[in-house]
């Protein structure tokens, strides 16, 4: 500037300067910020996103798991009671005479029997809280059946071939009451309605 130029000029145009230079490094550090909100927020987006997506597959895992849990149980106490009814079904064909004359069961044939029929309505008792509405009806049926059975059984209900022909029909009805039983079993635990063959080891 020339030797003429008023002061004030020459300060005005040096806090001009002064003012544009501040201007610009706040503008930059405004955009800057700004910026770095956006990727900040689009960060914490991302991660909300994930941890949403992993407690999913946590949620997931944990139903998985549970229903593993629950289907086991259920197996394992189906299982119980169909060997349960597997040992009735032997002490009631090993006390049945299956020769004349017709005999009542000995004393300790009785106990044979009533300690078979105490342990199917234990297993009974037990899966009441994993079986299905249906399968625990046919349950508490096949007990309340096989009670009956032990009744005429132990009470002189064997004595004679007239006595005897309506134990065997019973006996024949409880065989029913077990297939019905069986059925819904397979049904519960997603078993092939064809299957012929249900393990109880």
């Amino acid at each position: 500037m020339s030797s003429g130029t008023p002061v004030w000029v020459v300060l005005a145009v040096a806090a001009m300067g002064v003012v544009g230079t501040l201007a610009a490094s706040v503008i930059a550090q405004v955009l800057s910020g700004r910026r770095e909100a956006r990727q900040w927020e689009r960060q914490r987006e991302h991660e909300r996103e994930r941890w949403g997506r992993e407690r999913e597959d946590r949620q997931e895992q944990w139903e998985r798991e549970d229903h593993a849990r629950w289907h086991a149980e259920r197996l394992a106490l189906y299982t119980e009671l169909l060997q349960r009814i597997e040992e009735w079904d032997h002490v009631v064909n090993h006390v049945l005479p299956v020769v004349d004359p017709p005999a009542n069961p000995s004393e300790e044939d009785q106990h044979r029997l009533g300690d078979a029929l105490s342990a199917v309505g234990e297993a009974d008792r037990k899966l009441k809280l994993f079986a299905s509405k249906e399968t625990d009806t046919a349950a508490g049926r096949f007990f309340m059946d096989a009670m009956l059975c032990y009744a005429r059984i132990c009470n002189g209900g064997l004595n004679d071939a007239e006595q005897l022909k309506p134990v065997r029909f019973q006996v024949r009805a409880l065989a029913d009451r077990k297939s019905e039983l069986l059925t819904l079993i397979r049904r519960d635990l997603g078993m092939p309605a064809g299957l012929e063959t249900f393990k109880v080891s």
